[in-house]
């Protein structure tokens, strides 16, 4: 477990709300209305579970997923309450070709991590200008869950 905060590069983050986890072993993607018309993508199987994070600011910012103090994902967002909100409720849409894969993917990454028993801690920084520094952050850091930015090796 980390500390109330974690600095990378003379940049300050927060620890943000802890995840709860609502509920478990959910199928949104069999709700789809247009499910015998439009293509499954390749995670888009449940199961996925719900979950909420009480505590994050409605600002924009970078946020930045540990486990077990290990640096695991770093994205941003407009908004971070309303970000992790979309990552917690999983849209039936979001499973399917031109859904959010990275909503899905992520929901399947805390789910495991949550029923392994370990916890998925957050830690955020407010800024406006949150492309630049999670560009910067993906490339110097590429934390493991984050599919863009990293370099292949040889």
């Amino acid at each position: 477990m980390l500390e109330s905060q974690w600095t990378w590069e003379g940049v300050s983050f927060t620890r943000g709300g802890e995840i709860e986890l609502v509920a478990d072993d959910l199928y949104p993607e069999v709700r789809y209305a247009k499910k015998h018309v439009v293509k499954l993508l390749p995670d888009g199987e449940g199961p996925y579970c719900r979950f909420v994070v009480p505590g994050l600011p409605s600002t924009s910012g970078v946020y930045a997923l540990f486990v077990r103090g290990d640096l695991r994902y770093v994205g941003k967002a407009e908004d971070l309450k309303r970000r992790f909100y979309h990552y917690g409720n999983i849209s039936p849409r979001n499973c399917y070709v031109h859904g959010r894969s990275t909503n899905i993917r992520l929901n399947k990454l805390v789910r495991e991590v949550i029923k392994a028993g370990d916890e998925v801690e957050i830690f955020v920084h407010e800024t406006a200008d949150f492309t630049a520094l999670e560009d910067r952050m993906i490339a110097a850091l590429q934390p493991p869950w984050n599919r863009r930015g990293i370099r292949l090796k040889a």
